[in-house]
């Protein structure tokens, strides 16, 4: 910002997330400028992802981890002139002391691109032929395969959703790192963990780990889905559909819905 400001240029208004500290120094280099701060999330010592899910218990050392997760939180609160959070679920996770300079706008769908294509298809390496709205298709997504996402539910009932649905075949697309949570002690990540424990009972000729891919073939892909499986703890949201396509999500999350997307 320094760089930018001994060129010359001065923004009219500085918007940005303040999780990973971007906006924390914006104060000292222009001063006089308005800044708007997106707050995404306040780390909660209980509820939200903290404790959700049984198998992934808290620990003795989890309240003091959640009040350094929020200290880009405290340390942003003075710096913005307003906070904006996407649903009110998110608004709701901070403390009240936050309130007065927020507000809630949602992200919005980019409807101009996200929308039903009759002619879409996707090929995929093993296969001859590539898939169209014809296939029975069904998807599940997140930027990492992990237990925030709910992957290894998913993993677990994946066998049960071939074995009923026998033409389905099953797209599945995330890396292989932990995004949220603690990483998996297993060289691979939870898909090698979840692979272990399922993979003798899963026909993978119709299970097909698409790993990270391009934001265009991800909009095909879900285009082709019948089905859209989304799990996930009460967290953020992440991008999960597409405005008036043909999908319909098959399992939402474990409990109540994190915000209303």
């Amino acid at each position: 910002m320094q760089a930018i400001k001994a060129e010359g240029f001065t923004p009219d208004i500085i918007l940005g997330h303040i999780g990973w500290g971007e906006l924390t120094f914006v104060r000292q280099v222009w001063p006089g400028c308005p800044v708007i701060g997106y707050f995404e999330y306040f780390f909660l010592n209980e509820g939200g992802s903290v404790g959700f899910d049984p198998e992934y218990p808290s620990s003795k050392d989890t309240p003091y981890i959640m009040h350094a997760r929020n200290a880009m939180n405290f340390a942003n609160l003075e710096t913005v002139d307003r906070g904006v959070t996407p649903t009110k679920w998110q608004h709701d996770t901070f403390p009240k002391s936050f309130h007065s300079k927020f507000y809630t706008c949602h992200d919005g769908i980019r409807t101009d691109r996200l929308m039903a294509d009759p002619d879409a298809t996707i090929g995929l390496s093993r296969l001859a032929k590539k898939l169209t709205r014809e296939d029975e298709v069904f998807t599940y997504m997140a930027r990492n395969l992990e237990p925030v996402r709910g992957f290894h539910h998913f993993m677990r009932a994946l066998p049960k959703i071939l074995e009923a649905r026998p033409n389905a075949r099953a797209l599945i697309i995330g890396g292989n790192e932990a995004s949220y949570g603690k990483k998996s002690d297993i060289q691979g990540g939870y898909r090698a963990q979840m692979e272990q424990k399922v993979g003798k009972d899963l026909d993978w000729s119709r299970v097909h780990f698409l790993g990270r891919v391009p934001y265009a073939d991800y909009r095909t892909i879900i285009q082709l889905s019948r089905c859209h499986i989304y799990l996930t703890v009460p967290f953020v949201c992440p991008g999960l559909c597409l405005n008036r396509c043909r999908c319909r999500p098959l399992l939402w999350p474990l409990a109540r819905l994190p915000c209303a997307r």
